[in-house]
């Protein structure tokens, strides 16, 4: 049930879903955001940050589950879920040779987030008469579309990049979409890193765009030397987003 950074909460079709530490630093991240703009009324800046940390857990499970929803239904095998800090993976095996049924499992996930947002939204307005509550309901809603959104960047190994790989694999094959999408990954690395940089988009952008300029270089590499995108032979981790941990976590995992 425990690893050395997280732990098991529960089964989700079978699917063993775990809770990394570094979640609590988002919610210390939440509660000092909601300190700052509330700085007279620490109470509820507290409940707020907490919510908020709550909500961004339930939209990654939502969207985490959607990839291994898709997955299952394909007959492919899910290892585990890990939610962490900003993000979280789904570890699977067995993925459909098809590029295009990959790239299906790919969008299952933002279309579960954009369900999520959906229904959350809905919900907060028809609870309105409540306070805490739509205060949730409203964050998950905010919170899963932003996720939706940004991991439909096409860069890998954003859901996004994904699609777009194995779009291009249906038609021109593996390598060759592989390096185009490398490419186009670089270039939005480098767009992000200069807006973060210089136009306040902060250190976690930054951030962002290091680990996406190292997986554009990983998949290169891997399409150079003959490797099939995803591994076909390996576990394979969606991301969502990045960064969470090494390359090899998306890239070189061995089948179990």
């Amino acid at each position: 049930m425990f690893s050395k950074t997280s732990f098991e909460i529960g089964r989700i079709f079978g699917v063993p879903v775990k809770v990394d530490f570094s979640l609590l630093l988002v919610a210390g991240m939440f509660v000092l955001s909601y300190s700052r703009a509330m700085p007279n009324s620490p109470g509820t800046s507290l409940v707020a940050g907490l919510l908020s940390a709550a909500a961004l857990v339930v939209a990654l499970l939502v969207h985490e589950v959607g990839h291994a929803a898709a997955a299952l239904s394909r007959s492919c095998r899910v290892h585990e879920i890990t939610l962490m800090f900003f993000g979280g993976r789904a570890v699977m095996s067995g993925l459909p040779s098809a590029p295009l049924a990959r790239a299906a499992i790919s969008l299952a996930g933002p279309a579960a987030g954009l369900l999520l947002w959906f229904v959350a939204l809905r919900l907060s307005v028809f609870l309105g008469g409540l306070r805490i509550l739509p205060f949730l309901l409203g964050e998950t809603a905010r919170i899963s579309l932003y996720l939706s959104i940004f991991n439909m960047i096409p860069a890998l190994p954003l859901d996004g990049g994904h699609v777009l790989r194995d779009v291009l694999a249906h038609f021109k094959g593996n390598a060759f979409a592989t390096f185009v999408v490398a490419k186009v990954s670089r270039g939005i690395a480098i767009a992000m890193g200069l807006y973060g940089i210089f136009f306040g988009g902060g250190f976690i952008m930054v951030i962002l765009a290091f680990f996406i300029w190292a997986s554009a270089k990983s998949e290169i590499i891997r399409a150079a030397s003959g490797g099939d995108p995803d591994g076909l032979d390996d576990d394979v981790v969606v991301i969502s987003p990045p960064p969470y941990g090494k390359e090899k976590e998306y890239t070189r995992i061995k089948r179990r």
